[in-house]
């Protein structure tokens, strides 16, 4: 795990060269890690997502609760006049490494996001997972349609003779 330090590490350095390049023990940089957690709340494919979205989303993903310090200060950035903004995927970028940055100067070694950025990848598997098996379920479906579709078509064919 020492490639994940390092890219929690490098948050607080502000070095953005370096959050690019570096892959974590899933092969995921930080940018792909955002991406991946900006599109899980961007369901309607608009490109922006309120904040109590984003917020929801780390709550139910960390099993944390919103009045707790790390997503209160990120509450706190992402929607500093409680009007429930809608956060644009750079907003997200930049604001969610500003909020890295905090949280690992405020752990020192980041051992607590490490865990919830292991959270996230493990739900996003799950979810990947899921998806896949309803993509095959659908197909199965769109099969099964389909044949049925021929046979009553068969049926009517021999019933008009």
């Amino acid at each position: 795990m020492s490639d994940s330090n390092d890219v929690w590490e490098s948050a607080g350095s502000g070095s953005r060269d370096v959050l690019e390049d570096n892959k974590d023990t899933s092969g995921f940089s930080e940018h792909e890690l955002l991406d991946i957690m900006y599109n899980a709340c961007n369901t309607s494919n608009t490109g922006e997502v309120l904040a109590s979205t984003i917020l929801q989303y780390l709550q139910t993903m960390t099993s944390q609760s919103a009045e707790q310090d790390r997503l209160a200060a990120l509450r706190r950035l992402l929607d500093p006049d409680c009007q429930d903004p809608h956060v644009s995927r750079e907003t997200f970028h930049s604001t969610m490494r500003e909020w890295i940055a905090q949280c690992s100067q405020d752990s020192g070694d980041g051992k607590d996001l490490l865990g919830t950025v292991a959270e996230l990848k493990h739900a996003h598997r799950k979810l990947s997972e899921q998806n896949s098996s309803l993509l095959r379920t659908v197909a199965h479906g769109e099969d099964v349609n389909l044949q049925l579709t021929l046979e009553i078509t068969e049926l009517r064919a021999k019933l008009a003779r």
